[in-house]
């Protein structure tokens, strides 16, 4: 499927299957993005685009990515949580028969039906992925109050002049991450999962700088950041061609998202405020928006 045909059809038309130079200082963000399937709830097939299938096996394609998931007929309806960006994007499902296209924007919600094995009616919908929720570990510091920013931890530099954290995945020890703001997805590299008990189940395609590659995928893990705790984290196999030695993962928007966050280099410190904090004297503020999960300043 070429992007030509992503771009083709109308919102919810089925069809037949075809075969950074200058560092800053300091950065203070807030982010606000918005992949999986769930379950629940109810909804009506009346009035709704369907699509036909013999197979349960579908190939989801969301803007630059794609993975491939399986249709769940008792779940009413099943669920496909998007990554929230205010630039729309296609979303398309396909099964072994044809494929369904719909034109997402912000906030939008999308229902249809796949007619299986011509008379089985899996009832599926497209909605934003509801942000994860950090909540204070009991175990860690008790954030600050004086200071105004609910959790700060060491930044550091020295290993390739790329900003790291330390971080702790489920039960695994403290690792070096690469906290990296242009990715939506965080990562474990492939050397550091088993000590970290993250366990590889499903794949999944993803945008790379050379095209696309397939990568492992993981569900449920826990991410530790300072006193925060992060629960039910997606995180994708960080393969080792692509990890820098002494690098053990990446922190990205899945984790950061909707959360305003300092990136100071001048203080070697990294913080997430409970709101956006006063502007420091000297800096200026600048747009950005979000697209596709990513943060862009024009």
């Amino acid at each position: 499927m070429t992007q030509g045909e992503l771009r083709s059809p109308c919102p919810g038309s089925a069809r037949p299957r075809t075969k950074s130079g200058t560092r800053a200082t300091i950065a203070v963000i807030a982010l606000t993005t918005f992949n999986s399937w769930g379950l629940s709830g109810e909804t009506s097939t009346n009035l709704v685009p369907s699509i036909r299938a013999n197979s349960i096996s579908v190939l989801v394609e969301d803007g630059a990515t794609s993975e491939r998931g399986v249709l769940v007929p008792s779940a009413k309806p099943d669920r496909y949580q998007y990554r929230r960006s205010k630039e729309p994007r296609n979303i398309t499902f396909t099964t072994d028969i044809e494929s369904i296209s719909f034109r997402v924007k912000e906030s939008e919600v999308h229902d249809f039906v796949v007619l299986l094995n011509k008379t089985q009616k899996c009832l599926l919908r497209i909605e934003p992925r509801r942000p994860l929720q950090a909540q204070i570990n009991r175990i860690g510091p008790t954030p600050s109050t004086a200071t105004h920013f609910l959790v700060a931890i060491p930044l550091s530099t020295r290993l390739n002049n790329k900003p790291y954290i330390p971080a702790r995945i489920n039960d695994g020890p403290e690792l070096r991450f690469l906290l990296d703001i242009g990715t939506t997805g965080s990562g474990i590299a492939t050397q550091s999962a088993s000590r970290s008990g993250v366990r590889f189940g499903g794949s999944a395609i993803m945008g790379a700088v050379e095209g696309t590659e397939s990568i492992g995928m993981s569900s449920g893990n826990t991410v530790h950041i300072g006193s925060l705790t992060w629960t039910n984290v997606p995180l994708f196999e960080h393969k080792s061609g692509n990890t820098f030695p002494g690098e053990h993962g990446i922190i990205g928007n899945s984790v950061l998202e909707d959360q305003v966050i300092e990136i100071n280099y001048t203080e070697s410190v990294f913080r997430i405020h409970p709101s956006m904090p006063d502007l420091p004297v000297g800096y200026s503020k600048l747009p950005m928006r979000m697209i596709h999960a990513v943060p862009h300043i024009p």
